[in-house]
């Protein structure tokens, strides 16, 4: 009967301890929605704490085609971006609270040095995307088209 006792209890623990890392896993992972521009769908991840948005793409290798981030401020207002520790070159898209494209910065590149040149948006965003550079050429996304999220 002992023996049964012990075999339950580790079945428990380690259903219990199998569950708790995978709240923990599930909880680090960044909440994802659908970004429309022009009818093209971006696949994003959600930058919505001081920590998520400091942190952003840096130190991806790579980002699908039509993927990227959204960065979801608590103020609009003029957004300062800069591609520390970040790998690839992507185009930041400026947003504001009306979901209306008000700048867009191509191409920005890479910087994995101390110094790296920083970007404010011409205009107040509340919204920030992300994408591989190129995307907005190849969308054809321009100032004032409206962004929808889903």
């Amino acid at each position: 009967m002992e023996t049964l006792k012990k075999l339950t209890f580790l079945i428990l623990f380690l259903f219990g301890s199998t569950f708790l890392v995978y709240v923990i896993v599930q909880k680090q992972k960044s909440p994802q929605t659908t970004v429309d521009i022009n009818g093209k769908i971006i696949n994003v991840e959600i930058a919505n704490t001081p920590s998520k948005i400091t942190r952003g793409l840096m130190g991806r290798k790579e980002l699908d085609e039509n993927s990227g981030m959204l960065f979801i401020f608590e103020t609009e207002n003029y957004q300062p971006f800069w591609m520390k520790n970040t790998l690839t070159p992507l185009d930041i898209i400026f947003v504001n609270k009306n979901f209306e494209i008000v700048d867009i910065k191509k191409d920005f590149k890479p910087c994995v040095q101390k110094d790296c040149e920083s970007y404010l948006s011409k205009e107040p965003a509340l919204y920030v995307i992300e994408v591989n550079s190129g995307w907005c050429n190849k969308n054809h996304v321009q100032l004032g088209d409206k962004v929808v999220v889903r």
